[in-house]
């Protein structure tokens, strides 16, 4: 498979990709990542899921991470 295989390609139909994300959304839920069912069709190929799941997750890690550098940054204040 190739970053540019188009899932419809791959002959995956709505009870399959339903499936497939329900999949993926359980393997991703550890990093925060919220992965909606309609996911695939928003980014109907490999590199283009592969790409916003790996922003997804840079994304929560900074979100998960910004609480705790502000709470160092008020301790320092007082």
């Amino acid at each position: 498979l190739q970053n540019e295989t188009l899932f419809m390609d791959l002959h995956i139909d709505s009870l399959s990709a339903v499936a497939f994300m329900s999949n993926l959304s359980k393997r991703f839920s550890r990093y925060d990542v919220n992965l909606p069912g309609d996911f695939m069709f928003y980014h109907p190929t490999i590199g283009d899921m592969t790409d916003a799941i790996l922003d997804a997750i840079s994304s929560a890690k900074i979100k998960k991470s910004k609480p705790l550098a502000e709470e160092s940054y008020q301790h320092e204040k007082h």
